[in-house]
């Protein structure tokens, strides 16, 4: 864990002379320092669990994303904020990712969204109410404002930390080889959830992150210790319950709607996960629909 005071000064003046929400987190996109000038939206939307996961997956993809450009990378949130990811390098270690941003910025359309999971604030008073409240702010400020962070990491902190007595030779050991696979992980995790429907395989899944099949299966098992056709049916499965509890689609219809073709199969693998044919989860659980919604 990275604990200098250095890392919580920077980010706390930052914070507070430019308004914008400042995190450090690890490779993992876990929260390693305060949180700066939190927004009441993020605030709110980190204490829901499932939601607080995906802000997690944004944080880490926005870094690794930035360290495979080898530029601050400016992305758009499941909330659709805009943040930007500036890379914790020191001595030649990755030690992790400066978050900031939380902003609300009108032209985002060249600003991509980092994740598929674009969270719908319509289906929320709440959240849509946070998000209108937010104040609106140019582009402009927030480049600028990334090159002078930019500037106090690349060439005042590297410093700090070495003569940091807090951070010791263990913790300044991450190396950016393993970063690289993560992020072609976390590529592969991605096109998985936004392809559900088509026939995917292991094969086509790694040839999209430009990895030999066999290296792609070995790697994704070592990060998820689940082999690939484990994981895509569990997430078939996941999304079908999904959409069993909010809609009265035909059971046909949702299996080959998340990949499965043979709906007597999706049957076997439904109620081998979840010990409930689909049937029997849909008259289970479609009376609380209306709570998946809430967030």
């Amino acid at each position: 864990m990275i604990s200098s005071d250095a890392i919580k000064e920077i980010a706390y003046d930052f914070a507070m002379a430019t308004g914008f929400a400042v995190l450090v987190v690890d490779l993992d996109g876990n929260e390693i320092s305060p949180r700066f000038n939190f927004t009441p939206l993020c605030k709110h939307v980190r204490t829901k669990d499932a939601l607080f996961e995906i802000c997690k997956r944004c944080d880490r993809v926005g870094g690794l994303t930035a360290l495979q450009q080898k530029e601050t990378t400016f992305y758009r949130c499941h909330m659709g904020l805009v943040d930007f990811s500036i890379p914790l390098i020191v001595g030649g270690n990755l030690l992790g990712f400066v978050q900031c941003g939380q902003a609300k910025i009108t032209d985002t359309q060249q600003i991509p969204l980092i994740t598929q999971h674009k969270y719908d604030r319509h289906h929320n008073n709440e959240i849509q109410r946070m998000y209108d409240d937010l104040p609106s702010v140019r582009l402009q400020k927030m480049q600028s404002s990334s090159s002078i962070l930019k500037a106090l990491i690349d060439n005042y902190l590297p410093s700090k930390l070495i003569t940091d007595p807090e951070l010791t030779n263990s913790e300044v050991s991450i190396a950016r080889p393993s970063s690289k696979n993560q992020l072609r992980i976390e590529q592969s995790i991605e096109f998985i959830e936004r392809n559900l429907s088509a026939p995917l395989t292991l094969d086509c899944v790694a040839h999209h992150v430009d990895l030999s099949p066999f290296y792609f299966s070995r790697l994704f098992k070592d990060h998820l210790q689940v082999g690939f056709n484990h994981y895509l049916n569990k997430q078939r499965i996941s999304k079908s319950k999904q959409l069993l509890a909010n809609n009265n689609k035909p059971i046909s219809d949702i299996a080959r709607s998340v990949g499965f073709n043979n709906t007597s199969y999706f049957i076997r693998q439904f109620k081998k996960q979840c010990e409930l044919t689909p049937l029997e989860f849909r008259n289970n659980h479609s009376h609380v629909s209306a709570k998946i919604l809430e967030f």
